[in-house]
């Protein structure tokens, strides 16, 4: 059993047992008190003075009128039994660190107040049996899946009391979700929906919608706060990357965004709370701590064989879902309705409406790639969509996490160590009502997982772009001959191919990615938060994906770079309905659960996901999962 260390001592003496309460909590009774609440600091002046003869036990019993209002009952187990209950709701109400109550009963056993630490020892004794029934849950990895799984483990178990451990080495998006550009949407290169989309997409805006209330709490009471803690991150946002210069010449050392307050715990690992969500960021214009932003996208054609995929597309639409439109929400969805149901659209689009919605958009090369007689389906416009910073995404809900397990009287926790096997982390923190893998590209590194999950691990950079602070003389009229002079003043776009850009606020472009295949989950591993402090290796980054991003929107040649970030995928084996994640329940007997291979459909797939695999870990049953998703239980090697 673990109580409050604020919570106010309770004291069983017979007919003549108090318990003191605050004042807020009832009224002051009319007559003599036989319960009260009192606070550990005084309970101890109490012991001290008995101890030195200072007055009458009844006088030492006597509650100071600052401890609380005395209750009467006429039964001292009826009084030990309320004082239980109300301690509780008390314990509940402060969430201040905790201590083990047999401990505090062996203190005052120690100073000689024999009676009340019998008493206290039975009724933790009490409370031990009550509280042993809650459930405890793990979960491996704090990325996209993992901290949704989290999330909506403690909703399904709501309003029962659980505790929740989540284990990550590098913290909150501290891995490949944290690399990401954060562009959300449900749709295929083809533009088609993806398997299951229009439903992962709406559990998506849901949790999006958590995050960004979270926030929004968090922020309130930040304004309402005189002189409020600085909450920094690093430029611009994400702590794996560094920020360089534009030859990258000086790097600076990476700053961990994570803040926990140590709690405890054993071995090398770091035990703490997470889930704080950054206020303002110097240098970072737009982009003020906000989670998203809602905005259209575009898919430019490659070749001619995608436009034609397009133009097939469009055919299949109906009439009032073609055209052109440069505005962000306002044209046919597929979704259920507006806001958080609100689902995405997509129609292809002609050279000429492109490069109207997207100024500095290259018109010749465009039409060079597609051909005239594919000119009217040459991009994809996709409205409904959404980009996301996926680090501050991950840290509201976390914190979100961590009100719905306190309002429940559970706990939530970030382990910040590496697990190197289950039935190690049973052994050491356990037992546990079911554990849950989300560890993406890293799963395999558990021997109980090894290489059971049919996964390709490719590694890749992203950049993290910003406009320069001043433009160059000739900027305007180098803008003017090469046609792009509306790019000037225009925020940046996001754009969808091989080559992608995703504009978070009108100053931050996030560009990637770069692609390396054929490393191990043990490689995996060691990858996941490393800050990228090379300065040949950013260098190297940079000088790949920056040519290439020039080609897409040749005005981002004249942002800097300001960061370089690197993460691993964990790509899954295609199947008749695409690049489908992965999950289930491992063989064995326990109750050990997987979920991975969300590759580069994390953003559109984690939430849905994580709540099947929570509803399947809580129930202890697998049919929640669809087939398809279990389907490399059944592989044959």
């Amino acid at each position: 059993m673990q109580v409050s260390c604020g919570i106010r001592f309770l004291v069983i003496k017979g007919y003549n047992s108090r318990v003191a309460l605050p004042h807020h909590h009832f009224p002051p009774p009319a007559r003599t008190p036989t319960i009260s609440f009192r606070s550990a600091s005084a309970q101890r002046r109490r012991i001290r003075a008995g101890a030195s003869g200072g007055g009458s036990e009844e006088g030492a019993m006597a509650p100071a009128p600052s401890a609380g209002f005395p209750l009467r009952f006429p039964n001292p187990w009826l009084a030990a039994a309320v004082a239980l209950g109300l301690g509780q709701l008390y314990i509940l109400a402060l969430n201040d660190a905790l201590l083990p109550a047999a401990l505090r009963a062996l203190y005052y056993s120690i100073v000689g107040d024999n009676a009340t630490a019998r008493t206290i020892a039975v009724v933790a004794t009490a409370v031990h049996v009550v509280e042993g029934q809650r459930q405890r849950y793990a979960i491996v990895g704090g990325g996209f899946a993992g901290v949704a799984a989290a999330w909506h483990l403690l909703a399904l178990t709501h309003p029962r009391a659980v505790d929740l451990d989540l284990f990550d080495a590098a913290g909150i998006a501290g891995g490949a979700s944290g690399a990401a550009a954060g562009l959300l949407h449900p749709f295929s290169p083809k533009g088609k929906l993806l398997w299951r989309g229009e439903e992962a997409m709406q559990h998506a805006l849901e949790l999006l919608a958590v995050a960004n209330a979270h926030r929004d709490r968090i922020m309130q009471q930040q304004s309402k706060t005189p002189h409020p803690t600085a909450l920094h991150e690093s430029t611009p946002g994400n702590h794996n990357a560094v920020p360089v210069t534009k030859a990258l010449s000086t790097p600076e050392p990476a700053t961990s965004s994570t803040r926990s307050e140590r709690l405890g715990g054993g071995g090398s690992g770091e035990v703490g709370t997470s889930g704080h969500v950054p206020g303002h960021e110097e240098g970072t214009g737009d982009v003020s701590g906000r989670i998203s932003w809602a905005q259209p996208f575009l898919r430019p054609a490659a070749d001619e064989r995608q436009a034609a995929a397009f133009s097939r597309l469009s055919a299949q639409l109906p009439e009032n879902n073609s055209g052109s439109s440069r505005t962000g929400n306002n044209g046919s969805s597929r979704g259920r309705g507006r806001g958080a149901s609100q689902g995405a659209s997509v129609r292809a689009v002609g050279v000429d409406a492109a490069v109207a919605a997207v100024p500095g958009l290259p018109e010749q090369a465009l039409r060079s790639a597609v051909g005239p007689d594919l000119a009217g389906s040459a991009a994809l416009w996709i409205e409904g969509s959404h980009v996301v910073h996926p680090e501050r995404y991950l840290r509201a809900l976390w914190g979100a996490c961590e009100g719905s397990a306190r309002s429940a009287g559970g706990i939530c926790r970030l382990v910040k160590e590496t697990v190197t096997s289950l039935e190690e982390l049973e052994a050491s923190q356990g037992p546990y009502a079911a554990v849950i893998v989300a560890a993406g590209a890293a799963a395999g590194a558990l021997p109980e997982i090894g290489d059971r999950l049919p996964m390709e691990l490719c590694q890749g950079y992203t950049l993290d772009l910003a406009p320069q602070r001043s433009a160059p003389s000739g900027a305007s009229e180098e803008a003017s001959t090469s046609g792009h002079s509306h790019a000037d003043k225009y925020q940046g776009p996001s754009l969808l191919g091989s080559t992608y850009l995703a504009a978070q606020g009108c100053s931050h472009l996030v560009a990637g990615a770069t692609k390396r295949y054929g490393l191990s989950s043990r490689q995996a591993l060691e990858e996941c938060g490393r800050a990228v402090r090379d300065p040949a290796e950013a260098a190297a980054a940079a000088a790949e994906l920056l040519p290439r991003a020039s080609v897409v929107w040749p005005p981002v040649a004249r942002w800097d770079v300001v960061g370089v970030r690197s993460g691993v995928r964990a790509l899954p084996q295609r199947s008749a309905q695409g690049s489908l994640p992965l999950a289930g329940k491992l063989e064995g007997g326990r109750k050990w659960w997987v979920v991975a291979g969300l590759g580069a459909r994390g953003l559109v797939y984690h939430a849905w996901l994580g709540r099947l695999i929570a509803c399947a870990a809580t129930t202890d049953d697998e049919s929640v999962l669809p087939q398809e998703l279990r389907r490399w239980q059944h592989r044959e090697d």
